[in-house]
């Protein structure tokens, strides 16, 4: 099954393993046309085992012409295709597809006719704004930027150069973004968050959120990811955020350099995360707590409390560290033979009593 690129280059075998470092166990001059899966690549394709335990088994019969390996990685059979060995695996394939993706042809700069820009935005000569594409009043777009079709740049906003903003996204008033942020499809930068207050009679009454939403540069922001504009102040994903699709910021929440989070996680409004932090997938937070540095948490984990040790590893429900959250699963697996090891003790007890005439 071939793994369709927007464009098909064509290397030799001897070109790949310069471009990434690697050793060739094979044939130098073999032709490479794209990158497939190992699972089902054929020729003129380049696959690569990132992951051994798991995918070894294709590797050897893969029908691939060459394959990426770890250096390090010991076979246990001959390979059919071409071995190119290199360092690591996943950075190698990212370089390549990275490679790859600058060729694909960008939009040209312009704005499409059925694009709706107000007279006092600034759009950068550099950048393009596709069809039925809206810029409110006084937004700014620099040089380098591609806001996609049916998407929105609210009154005041400003995107940095070389963003993306993909069809359907939206940017909401007074929002600012960085240079080289992704804004994926469908994502939402700068609705009103969940802020209410309730009377004495119960009724919700809605806090109006002043605020915006403030993005460093070289974030990525996932499909239907929502990010909250605060109350007061900003919401801030500072410098090398990565969030994934389907997850939701709430308002007053800081997210410092290089954390990220997989897909579902929610995190509630005015939490601080700190540099570098990683959730699982699913991951509940909830408000006004703060993470140190480095810590990771596993998937469909829930957050109550700070965590205030940089690089802890938490898991569960409550969250708490992964080796007590072990040594209690374990305990608990261990709970019917326990409870079968009581019975019979008591079994075995009451025989003694009528044994000994006990009553």
């Amino acid at each position: 099954m071939v793994m369709y690129l927007y464009i098909h280059m064509q290397f030799t075998v001897q070109q790949i393993a310069e471009l990434l470092g690697g050793t060739i166990e094979g044939n130098p001059d073999a032709v490479l046309r794209t990158i497939g899966r190992i699972e089902d690549a054929g020729e003129g394709e380049l696959a690569f085992l990132s992951n051994p335990k798991k995918y070894a088994d294709f590797a050897y019969d893969s029908g691939a012409t060459a394959l990426l390996v770890p250096q390090d990685f010991v076979a246990e059979r001959a390979f059919k295709a071409t071995v190119i060995r290199v360092a690591d695996v996943g950075n190698a394939i990212a370089g390549l597809l990275r490679m790859y993706a600058a060729r694909i042809p960008k939009p040209a700069p312009g704005v499409h006719p059925t694009a709706v820009v107000h007279e006092t935005a600034t759009v950068h000569p550099g950048a393009h704004v596709g069809a039925f594409a809206y810029i409110g009043e006084g937004a700014t777009i620099g040089d380098g930027t591609i806001i996609e079709p049916q998407s929105f740049v609210g009154s005041g906003a400003s995107l940095g150069e070389d963003c993306l903003l993909q069809t359907g996204g939206r940017l909401m008033h007074g929002c600012v973004v960085g240079n080289r942020v992704r804004l994926l499809a469908n994502c939402v930068v700068g609705t009103d968050g969940f802020g209410h207050t309730r009377e004495a009679d119960g009724a919700w009454i809605r806090i109006p959120h002043l605020g915006n939403v403030l993005i460093e540069d070289d974030v990525e922001v996932g499909a239907c990811t929502t990010i909250d504009r605060s109350i007061t102040g900003s919401t801030i994903l500072r410098r090398g955020v990565k969030l994934d699709n389907l997850v939701m910021v709430a308002h007053n929440v800081t997210i410092d350099e290089h954390t990220a989070a997989a897909a579902q996680v929610g995190i509630a409004g005015s939490a601080k995360l700190g540099k570098r932090i990683q959730l699982g997938g699913q991951v509940g937070m909830a408000g006004h707590i703060v993470l140190a540095d480095d810590v990771e948490v596993a998937a469909q984990s829930g957050l109550k409390d700070s965590i205030e040790d940089e690089g802890a590893k938490v898991f569960g429900s409550p969250a708490k560290p992964f080796r007590q959250w072990a040594s209690e699963q374990s305990s608990i697996r261990r709970i019917p033979k326990i409870m079968e090891q009581i019975k019979e003790l008591k079994k075995q007890l009451e025989e003694l009593k009528k044994e000994s005439g006990v009553a």
